[in-house]
């Protein structure tokens, strides 16, 4: 009998809505990836267990991004809830975030040193380029080109080199 009656109190407890939880995460990664000067930010989060039965939060919902480069892609927000019935989920989500990066402005070959004139700028979504890509202008003028870069193309580290400062 004593069992039953746990249940049931349990079944009564009122529960967090699982839409609020996305709509909140949603508003969240909005304005995280707002201060990062991003042109324009697209977020799509995931689907959560419609079977799922949390505890109604007596305090506000604690979120934490897991995306220490600031730069989208598929992505997890920790949310939390720091009361007497505490507990914690990670919401998927997946955040395109479009920065104006230095893209080749022309096709630039082996041995081109890069100078402002070889350089333009696109919008472009920064969760596709992750590490290893040179975005901004003093990243790249005064390099030197280790393969070719076609015209509209991001420069890769891997592509860039100081140039020499001794010649034969």
């Amino acid at each position: 009998v004593t069992i039953g009656l746990i249940q049931s109190a349990n079944a009564q407890a009122p529960v967090e809505n699982i839409d609020s939880i996305r709509s909140k995460v949603a508003q969240f990664l909005t304005d995280e990836y707002s201060q990062t000067n991003a042109e324009k930010i697209e977020v799509r989060v995931g689907n959560l267990d419609s079977r799922l039965r949390l505890t109604k939060c007596s305090k506000e919902l604690d979120l934490s991004l897991k995306d220490s480069s600031k730069t989208g892609g598929n992505i997890n927000v920790q949310v939390s809830c720091n009361a007497d019935s505490a507990w914690t989920i990670l919401v998927p989500a997946q955040a395109k975030v479009y920065r104006s990066v230095a893209v080749a402005g022309r096709n630039l070959q082996r041995g081109d040193l890069v100078s402002a004139a070889d350089l333009s700028s696109e919008i472009k979504d920064v969760g596709d380029l992750r590490i290893g890509f040179a975005l901004t202008p003093e990243a790249i003028i005064g390099k030197e080109v280790k393969f070719a870069v076609n015209k509209g193309e991001t420069f890769r580290n891997s592509a860039l080199d100081a140039p020499l400062v001794i010649k034969r």
